[in-house]
């Protein structure tokens, strides 16, 4: 099967980098330590008239959107990489049916918790975190899905020549 997405978007934005941290990198917990030291720093050095977060350069809110998209279309990607299937559009259908059963029958019981319970299988697991992501736009069409897996098998193929090409 392919690898859809093993870790964060590796893009450098702060966001990113503590998505990456929180994902448990370890490089991305020292760039992160590093990004919030120096933040906060500024803010102290300023005595406070910047606010934190553009002190520690976040984006503006209007950017946290974006944000809540891309962690949301990390987690689908991680949880389409887990369905078995012969070709992309059948891994959307039944990532879809997934989501269905997910929303209607598993998240009522699951909306109060932090995490997913530890008996919880990856593929649930990856689709709680993906609602917590963004919890009022979590796809459920097979052709959504399938455009977001697709750009996240794009997304891990750049920077790999090598194995594109084999």
């Amino acid at each position: 099967m392919t690898d859809y997405i093993d870790r964060p978007p590796q893009k450098a934005d702060p966001y990113t980098v503590l998505a990456r941290a929180f994902s448990g990198d370890a490089a991305a917990e020292t760039e992160a330590a590093k990004l919030l030291l120096k933040g906060a720093r500024t803010f102290i050095e300023n005595r406070g008239v910047i606010p934190l977060e553009r002190c520690c350069n976040f984006p503006p809110p209007t950017a946290r959107r974006a944000w809540a998209k891309l962690e949301r279309d990390f987690w689908l990607c991680r949880a389409g990489a887990l369905i078995p299937a012969e070709k992309p559009w059948h891994r959307a259908v039944a990532l879809a049916k997934e989501i269905s059963a997910f929303q209607s029958r598993v998240l009522p019981a699951w909306r109060d918790l932090e995490a997913p319970p530890p008996s919880a299988s990856e593929l649930r697991s990856c689709l709680f975190f993906a609602h917590r992501a963004d919890p009022d736009n979590l796809p459920r069409t097979p052709r959504r899905l399938s455009d977001i897996l697709q750009a996240g098998l794009i997304a891990t193929q750049k920077g790999k020549p090598d194995e594109i090409n084999t």
